[in-house]
């Protein structure tokens, strides 16, 4: 269900988990890819349904929040319900399930978490003739 100019760019995005019928979850390594490139490519999955995670160490959650409030990136963010996951609580999980034969997807939205998204006030001119 991607439309044909999508393909290229959803092929680059980092683990896809998918049903026999669709594509159920996608999952951009901010160590591989820039948040911004990752909402970007993850914007060419057109279904709402697909759970979306960015998965950023757990330093650059500052830069995270500050990239993900630029207008263009949180209209995006918000319209397909981006969640992150932090390095260490992924690794955790992993050593903590590695030598289960299957898990459950629920368990992977459990480790994730929503962005804060702060409205960005833009500043005027007037706002520096007073200080």
């Amino acid at each position: 269900s991607i439309p044909e100019e999508n393909l290229e760019r959803v092929r680059e995005i980092d683990v896809i988990w998918y049903t026999e019928k669709e594509i159920a979850y996608e999952f951009e390594v901010e160590n591989t890819t820039g948040i911004s490139e990752a909402i970007i490519r993850g914007s060419n999955i057109p279904s709402l349904s697909v759970k979306r995670f960015i998965v950023i160490p757990e330093e650059r959650e500052d830069k995270f929040h500050k990239k993900i409030c630029e207008p263009i990136l949180k209209e995006k963010v918000e319209q397909y319900k981006w969640k992150f996951i932090f390095y260490d609580k992924l690794r955790g999980f992993y050593h903590e399930n590695k030598t289960k034969k299957n898990i459950e997807a629920s368990q992977i939205e459990e480790l994730a978490d929503t962005p804060k998204l702060k409205e960005h006030k833009q500043q005027t001119i007037g706002s520096y003739l007073f200080m």
